[in-house]
């Protein structure tokens, strides 16, 4: 009832300077004591600017995808999920992006199409709308969220938040893509 309250909810952000990197810090460094079984690897972007976003916000998208990570690679040999933030540039617009990644079985083909939908999923007691809270959230900070399956093994949930104007103030590196 929570979740879909959650989901449910007009959206009503609060932004504020929020440092991503601190902020995926903090999430990952939570899972990190609970689950020692884990490898964890963050590759954080030193020069990735602050952005306008409701950190309380972007916390549960972050908490939602590395728990999903988590779950998918918990069966996996070497169970992994890493983190990685860059800088994006995709029609001379700039973006931060946040990329989870797990060593899971991949994103079921089925479900590839619709996974954002509100109950969609192949978890047994999942409720179907972990997924739909990330892209409503995103799409509130004026981003784009997807799922892809890597090339070799599982699989990498891609957020992309806008920096409104950032070239105008910031010595930007150059962009790189982490694939």
């Amino acid at each position: 009832v929570n979740t879909f309250s959650d989901y449910a909810r007009p959206p009503k952000i609060n932004p504020e300077i929020t440092d991503l990197n601190s902020l995926v810090t903090g999430v990952v460094d939570l899972f990190k004591s609970g689950y020692s079984t884990i490898n964890f690897d963050l590759h954080l972007d030193d020069n990735l600017p602050h952005v306008p976003a409701d950190a309380g916000r972007l916390r549960q998208v972050i908490n939602n995808l590395v728990k999903n990570a988590i779950e998918a690679s918990s069966k996996a040999s070497e169970a992994q999920v890493s983190v990685h933030t860059n800088l994006f540039t995709v029609d001379a617009e700039t973006y931060v992006e946040i990329r989870v990644q797990d060593r899971g079985e991949g994103i079921n083909e089925e479900l590839s199409e619709n996974i954002f939908e509100p109950y969609v999923t192949n978890k047994v007691r999942g409720t179907g709308l972990g997924l739909a809270i990330v892209k409503k959230i995103v799409e509130e900070h004026g981003g784009v969220v997807s799922l892809e399956n890597n090339l070799d093994i599982g699989a990498a949930a891609i957020i992309r938040l806008p920096i409104e104007g950032v070239g105008d103030t910031l010595d930007l590196p150059p962009t790189r893509n982490t694939k």
